[in-house]
């Protein structure tokens, strides 16, 4: 028998917010706004672009893994270098 696999959106992987830059290269944030890409890359906890900080997806991404060690069974996750990286 073939196992069944059931495909949902899970809001609590979702990609970093990253604010006014999104949609932007790393290259125009940096020609556009050098100090607050700076104080983003040494900041873990700063959001100069408006958006999540890298310590906010971190905590939500480990909401998310505390509670797989409850459900049964196997999951499969597919998401963000982001979200990846923060797990």
């Amino acid at each position: 028998m073939v196992p069944v696999l059931q495909a949902t959106i899970e809001p609590m992987l979702r990609d970093c917010d990253y604010g006014r830059w999104t949609g932007r290269s790393f290259d125009e944030v940096q020609a556009q706004e050098p100090e607050a890409l700076a104080d983003w890359i040494k900041d873990p906890s700063a959001t100069p672009h408006g958006g999540e900080s890298v310590v906010a997806v971190i905590a939500r991404v480990s909401i998310w893994l505390d509670k797989q060690l409850t459900i049964p069974g196997v999951i499969l996750a597919v998401t963000h270098a982001s979200v990846i990286r923060a797990a």
